[in-house]
């Protein structure tokens, strides 16, 4: 085509000039078409049809010869037979896009669209910083996928001048977009996991060849993460509802004359299920239909607020997991087109349905509290005071946490001259029998009193909202064993005390570690994680895990300076007290998050890259030499044996090696 004005111009001509270029094969209006279109439609319509020539079979050499040869007459046949016959396809006079079905379509088209950008305002005010509008994921100073014309450039000018062979684009010099701020290694479109197990076993085999103190390897994790506590940087969760279970056995208590109802808003929030395609305003009526049916007298409804950070940031995040959804200009009119775990996934979303529906609840009658910090201990205050006050309160609420709070302060407090506290546990979605009504009293009066004065610690340290659980122990082995030993009796009384330093609430984690892994008389982790190890080795013919090895003694800190915060709060029900960043916490991306540990995955490895007829590991510009190490197998050109650094006393040809690492 770009030759034909000098190949043909005559046809050149007709094209450019007259506008023969398009085809009309009927005299209705508006049917033009581009002469290729033309031939699909007419042409190649009736070779390529149910009957055609191209259908069924295979297109061998010998049908291809018969099908161009037979093109023209064969379609002038079709057009002849599906005149007669009637089949022949047309159109009407009226263009296509004049229709009235498809004026509706695009009519609603542009309304999707409108809602939807109602609902994902571009230009909404007070957030000056990237964002995507569908998933409501926020940029961090890191991503600069909105100035890809200047770290293109930035690229282009490095490579300028160089030869081809020693062009290199780093990776810190690309480009980041938001899918980089999404949880996960990813390998294209998929999420993988690295096995800890394969890093493990590699790091002890380095550990093996090094020849230094192999017991002294043990202090570090030798994985990316600490597998005994953690997963895929998320906190281990263990089954909280078991020291429920285990607490709420009382089912039957009569006829209760109730005063106040104490409700967890964050379970009223998820409990109803919300209609689609209804506004907003219409799901409020849903709440407010179902507290006056269900809750009679007065209501005490307590709602998290969504706004400010705190220590279950990290908890929210893994419950999210992968919904996303971005975020939505939340009024009275606004109809509800998402799923509803998706929608209250994105926390501005779910701030903003809790102001209308504290509002909508206020306007019932029902008194509403919005919390910054834990709504769990402002339940547990507020069921408390109301019960000393001389009501009888009945406390809404499915979580462990608050349930351990009322035992042990209603155990504490002794008296039965304040009202009765009734925990009313609903019943799980397909499981009718899982709710029923308990007396914290009636609780109290059967429960160990070493339980009951440790059941705050037990509950933290075996894994919490805010804490993590440890591999294969569950809640209830701490629950039982604090009844036998006397030790962590003494050890769960110091923990609960706010006079104890970080130094010493660490080394009376490492020892409950210690005792719940058989040493009784110790609390050193490093030398328990190698003796542990080798006992697998011995013992276990299957697969090695390092998961069921104890912590180290770093992980072991932290997670006890975790542990003493939030049993220091729940003892004196106020989520302001201690500083988070201080007791195992620190800031990141999406608030606060929990330290794992300050110690590498293993030793740093140092070894040389010299070049044996440049650098014989002579002098300083080797790695080893100037750590003051000896050359290793795992140097890149010497191998530890062919160079002025090898390790004294061993042949040039020999293939052992004395490395050391450093850290």
């Amino acid at each position: 085509m770009q030759a034909l004005p000098h190949t043909h111009p005559w046809l050149y001509a007709l094209y450019s000039e007259k506008g023969l270029h398009v085809v009309q094969r009927t005299e209705h209006p508006l049917n033009g078409l581009w002469s290729d279109l033309t031939i699909e439609q007419f042409l190649m319509a009736s070779l390529k049809s149910r009957s055609g020539i191209t259908h069924g079979k295979g297109l061998s050499e010998r049908v291809r010869y018969q099908w161009v040869y037979t093109m023209h007459h064969r379609a002038a046949i079709h057009d002849a037979m599906t005149t007669l016959t009637g089949r022949r396809r047309t159109s009407s006079n009226q263009h296509v896009e004049l229709g009235t079905s498809r004026k509706h379509r695009d009519q609603a088209d542009l309304a999707k669209f409108r809602q939807w950008l109602d609902n994902h305002n571009p230009f909404e005010p007070g957030i000056p910083v990237l964002r995507s509008l569908s998933t409501g994921i926020t940029a961090t100073e890191d991503i600069n996928c909105d100035r890809a014309e200047e770290v293109g450039y930035k690229i282009q000018t490095s490579l300028d001048n160089k030869p081809y062979t020693e062009a290199k684009i780093k990776r810190k010099d690309q480009i980041r977009t938001l899918q980089d701020l999404l949880p996960g290694v990813r390998v294209g479109k998929k999420v993988i996991h690295v096995d800890p197990t394969t890093l493990f076993l590699r790091c002890v085999e380095v550990a093996k060849r090094l020849g230094s103190d192999f017991r002294a390897f043990f202090r570090y994790e030798m994985c990316s993460v600490p597998t005994s506590l953690f997963k895929d940087n998320c906190m281990l969760k263990t089954q909280k509802s078991a020291l429920a279970a285990k607490l709420l056995v009382e089912r039957d208590i009569g006829q209760l004359q109730t005063d106040f109802f104490v409700i967890d808003g964050g379970w009223l929030l998820h409990r109803i299920t919300w209609k689609r395609n209804v506004t907003f305003n219409e799901i409020l009526c849903q709440y407010s239909e179902f507290v006056r049916q269900r809750f009679a007298c007065k209501c005490m409804i307590v709602m998290d607020g969504y706004v400010e950070s705190n220590i279950k940031d990290h908890e929210r995040l893994r419950r999210i997991n992968s919904k996303v959804c971005g975020d939505v200009m939340v009024r009275l009119d606004t109809l509800n087109k998402y799923h509803q775990s998706n929608f209250l996934s994105n926390n501005t979303n779910k701030s903003r349905i809790v102001e209308l529906l504290a509002a909508r609840l206020s306007e019932d009658g029902h008194i509403v509290r919005k919390c910054s910090g834990d709504a769990d201990i402002t339940i547990a205050n507020d069921a408390l005071r109301l019960s000393s006050e001389g009501n009888n309160v009945q406390v809404v609420c499915n979580d462990t946490d608050v349930v351990c709070m009322l035992v042990y302060h209603v155990f504490q407090r002794g008296d039965n001259a304040s009202g009765q506290i009734v925990l009313r546990k609903e019943p799980l979605p397909g499981k009718p029998k899982s709710g029923g009504l308990f007396c914290i009293q009636d609780i109290c009066g059967k429960i160990h009193s070493r339980q009951a004065e440790a059941l705050l610690f037990i509950h933290a340290c075996s894994g919490c909202d805010t804490t993590s659980s440890l591999f294969k122990h569950g809640k209830l082995e701490l629950y039982n064993y604090i009844v036998k030993s006397e030790r962590l009796v003494a050890i769960a009384e110091k923990m609960k005390s706010t006079d104890m330093s970080q130094t010493r609430i660490g080394d009376l984690g490492a020892e409950i570690f210690c005792r719940q892994f058989g040493d009784q008389n110790s609390n050193d982790l490093t030398t328990l994680r190698h003796t542990k190890f080798q006992m697998m080795i011995t013992e276990n013919l299957s697969k090695l895990d390092p998961r069921l090895l104890p912590p180290t003694p770093r992980a072991s800190y932290y997670h006890s300076l975790r542990v003493h915060l939030q049993v220091v709060r729940w003892l004196q029900l106020d989520d302001c007290l201690l500083d988070e960043k201080e007791w195992g916490w620190e800031v990141g991306p999406h608030g606060l998050q929990p330290i794992m540990t300050d110690l590498p995955a293993a030793l740093t490895f140092v070894r040389c890259k010299c070049k044996r007829l440049n650098n014989r590991c002579g002098n300083h510009q080797c790695s080893c030499v100037k750590h003051g190490l000896k050359s290793v197998e795992a140097c890149g050109g010497c191998h530890g044996r062919d160079c002025d650094n090898c390790p004294s006393g061993i042949p040039q040809d020999d293939d052992d090696d004395d490395g050391d690492d450093v850290q």
